[in-house]
């Protein structure tokens, strides 16, 4: 299962970069741009980390 995850990144990585024409200026500034498209499915983990570590904080000054 695991080979099968890393092997479909290949061909995303792969694809990604063959679109850009292998040049790394153009892959960033495409990721980015999607990034921005889509920026309602990027989760901030560190904001994650930070609300559950002040929840167990309030939960414990009782």
């Amino acid at each position: 299962m695991a080979d099968e995850v890393i092997e479909e990144l290949w061909r995303v990585k792969e694809a990604m970069a063959r679109e850009c024409g292998y040049d790394v200026t153009r892959l960033a500034a495409d990721l980015q741009r999607r990034q921005q498209e889509h920026a309602h499915r990027i989760v901030d983990l560190q904001a994650l980390h930070k609300a559950a570590d002040q929840e167990e904080s309030a939960g414990t000054d009782s």
